[in-house]
């Protein structure tokens, strides 16, 4: 819990200082100002993120896959409401007031997670925990982190493309936002099920389901020239982010237990090791 709060000071702070990134007194302090703060605020964003997979896995290792089945609820609830949220508090206090709310959110959960969460495990300071390079030695891992990369690009593929589609239906940025926000609803719904459905068919055919959910989504985003009868409408367009949605939720769900699974014969802190090569996976394909 100490490094997790030590690690929301190093991702709020920056937040809250980032709202007042408009008083820069020329476009060049405003530029380093600006790359400088997300560069700190991505260290944190990171070492939170890793912490938290890894206090998880440590914590609660005989029922990861509910765990984290809700981790990622949570997180698909997150990216579901921040931007309405962003908006409004933009429309009512301007620039600064998203930055300095969430960063101050973030900052007042540091005396609540010293206070609820329990201590880190005994001994865990002198776990001799196995360096990434030999986690990623072993093929299976690899292969995860591949359908994690590809589920996270695919994702974060509509940034730049989706919005400029949707604005040759002349659609406003209300209604756009909000077609945004299908594929992490329905992300968020069907997360907590994929537990239950890993445990039926198996943890490597539901992923492989998954990608051919995240291809079929991609056909009908285009949609596909070489198939004709699909349609280029609106309803298509948020079908495709549904089953995008669906697809996400069963290759991310069950790719933590199953990475600490394959990897588990490297003995203790395998699971820290794995909560890092995940968060930057994560990351990676976000970027790509």
């Amino acid at each position: 819990p100490t490094r997790l709060s030590s690690d929301l000071v190093l991702q709020g702070l920056p937040i809250c200082l980032f709202g007042f990134v408009t008083l820069a007194p020329d476009s060049t302090s405003f530029l380093v100002l600006c790359l400088t703060l997300r560069v700190i605020q991505g260290i944190g964003a990171a070492a939170a993120g890793t912490a938290t997979f890894a206090f998880v896995a440590a914590t609660y290792s005989d029922d990861m896959g509910p765990i984290f089945a809700a981790l990622e609820t949570v997180g698909g609830i997150g990216l579901m409401v921040g931007p309405p949220i962003g908006g409004f508090l933009y429309e009512i206090g301007g620039f600064k007031l998203p930055f300095v709310a969430l960063g101050g959110v973030l900052l007042a959960t540091m005396p609540v997670l010293v206070w609820l969460l329990p201590s880190e495990a005994r001994g865990s300071n002198d776990i001799i925990k196995p360096s990434i390079w030999t986690a990623l030695r072993i093929p299976e891992v690899r292969v995860l982190f591949g359908c994690i990369f590809f589920s996270t690009a695919a994702i974060g593929f509509l940034d730049p493309t989706l919005a400029d589609e949707l604005d040759g239906f002349g659609l406003s940025s209300g209604p756009i936002g909000l077609i945004f926000m299908v594929s992490t609803l329905s992300y968020a719904i069907t997360s907590p099920f994929m537990t239950w459905v890993s445990m039926k068919i198996g943890p490597r055919l539901l992923m492989l389901l998954g990608l051919v959910c995240t291809a079929i989504s991609f056909f009908l985003l285009g949609p596909c020239p070489y198939i004709p009868i699909l349609p280029t409408s609106i309803v298509t367009i948020c079908i495709a982010l549904v089953v995008l949605g669906i697809g996400a939720a069963m290759i991310l769900v069950p790719a933590m237990p199953e990475m600490i699974k394959e990897a588990e014969h490297l003995g203790e802190g395998t699971s820290d090791v794995i909560s890092g090569i995940i968060n930057g996976c994560f990351s990676l394909g976000e970027i790509v």
